[in-house]
């Protein structure tokens, strides 16, 4: 397992957010479902603020077959309503 990106001072418009969000979400799936997808390793940061932004965190980094993946609970799951 990956550890987590370090959070950063950095600041992300809500533009790129729900640009880096829908990297890694399905275009089947329900933005509120859990997320298991690959993920690009230039955008892991990005990414990762997405998800914390978008359900509220819990975003897991980790390597498959020398891909990046994440797997994140998602808006349900972490309690979020609405």
């Amino acid at each position: 397992m990956l550890r987590r990106t370090q959070m950063t001072d950095k600041k992300y418009t809500k533009e790129e957010l729900t640009e880096a969000f829908n990297l890694v979400l399905h275009s089947d799936q329900h933005w509120k479902d859990p997320i298991c997808s690959q993920c690009p390793r230039d955008k892991q940061e990005i990414v990762d603020y997405a998800l914390d932004y978008f359900v509220g965190g819990g975003a897991n980094f980790y390597l498959k077959d020398g891909d990046l993946w994440v797997e994140a609970r998602g808006y349900y799951a972490n309690g979020l309503e609405g």
